[in-house]
């Protein structure tokens, strides 16, 4: 646990698994493309946070790959099973 993985093969979106998920957890799919999350969105450089669902406990919903959100986010959520992972995105996702 704690390796970070480049989803993208450029550096781009990195991926690093804080707690795994459970071996029958479920992943986003073609047939299971509604995601509803919670998330904190902070700056890599100072650690500001720019964004955050937990503040006002409000929960976040998309449809992945429908254009929606920033790249990065759909890049890294389709790779999330239920569980706390943490992700860097280059600006070129954003």
């Amino acid at each position: 646990m704690g390796d970070t993985i480049d989803l993208t093969g450029d550096g781009g979106v990195l991926k690093t698994i804080v707690c795994r998920a459970k071996a029958d957890a479920l992943a986003p799919s073609d047939s299971l493309p509604l995601l509803d999350f919670h998330c904190d969105g902070t700056l890599a450089e100072t650690g500001e946070v720019f964004d955050t669902t937990h503040e006002d406990n409000t929960i976040f919903t998309f449809e992945l790959g429908s254009g929606t959100v920033i790249k990065a986010l759909d890049v890294a959520l389709k790779t999330m099973k239920l569980s706390y992972s943490f992700y860097t995105a280059n600006a070129i996702y954003l």
